[in-house]
């Protein structure tokens, strides 16, 4: 079930823009709707309070759905909690969008990054980008939706979208172990030697060091750097997308490898 939902999943986000209708609005009145009812000066107890609620309702409509029509509706739900859980923005679709951008300013709206004027330095801050927002928007939900089921998945998104300092501390931490599975993936799915070394030397750094190991990983992968440079045409970015699509395949295969040793 597990193995089915995120192949479905993945395979809706890769192809599919489904952006428009993927709104997280009904947070902010949530979010003002329990301030309301419970007074609290603890930033933990008003996170517990933001983020429990909706993921322990999303795990009990799992479990109900578990006992009917041999799990089908249970898969249906699953698949479109996680494929809601993804984003909030499709990254191939904003890629694409950026890579025919010349003067990239789509690419620092989507993906948030200032380009220098330096042409060389703008695709280097732009391919990084893709690597750890593609972690952040899709690779961290599948991964703890694996563990967790949709409880998982809808818990890590809230707590990305929360603001305050304590859910970003949760977010790093929760984002630690998936990001060294994502970048041995990019191992597997490209330059092993050169990119193994890069990971080992990062995989016990802390928390603030994740987001570099994904992106130095991602780097070391492409085929298309050529004396530490990247080429300026968006062939380096759309190397990275091709790159990220062996990676979730190969992600995919050990998944199925695990549920049938299982």
């Amino acid at each position: 079930m597990t193995f089915i939902t995120a192949l479905i999943a993945l395979l809706v986000e890769r192809f599919f823009d489904w952006t428009h209708i993927r709104h997280w609005n009904w947070l902010t009145r949530y979010k003002q709707w329990m301030s309301t009812k419970i007074k609290t000066n603890s930033p933990y107890l008003s996170l517990a309070l933001f983020v429990a609620p909706p993921a322990v309702i999303v795990a009990l409509v799992d479990l109900i759905l578990s006992h009917w029509l041999y799990g089908i509706p249970r898969l249906i739900f699953s698949v479109l909690v996680l494929m809601y859980c993804f984003g909030p923005d499709n990254l191939w679709a904003q890629t694409y969008l950026s890579v025919n951008d010349p003067k990239m300013e789509k690419a620092q709206q989507f993906f948030h990054f200032n380009a220098s004027h330096d042409s060389q330095a703008a695709h280097q801050s732009f391919t990084r980008a893709i690597f750890i927002e593609a972690h952040q928007r899709v690779f961290v939900v599948v991964f703890w939706f694996i563990f967790l089921g949709p409880f998982g998945a809808v818990a890590y998104r809230l707590l990305a979208l929360e603001q305050q300092p304590f859910a970003e501390k949760m977010k790093q931490w929760l984002d630690w172990i998936p990001a060294r599975v994502f970048t041995f993936f990019f191992a597997l799915g490209g330059h092993f030697i050169e990119v193994f070394s890069i990971w080992k030397k990062g995989m016990t750094k802390g928390t603030e060091a994740t987001q570099s190991l994904i992106a130095d990983c991602g780097i070391a992968s492409l085929d298309v750097v050529k004396e530490n440079k990247l080429p300026e045409d968006g062939t380096a970015e759309k190397h990275a997308l091709a790159l990220l699509d062996r990676t979730f395949i190969i992600g995919l295969v050990v998944l199925a490898a695990v549920v049938l040793l299982i």
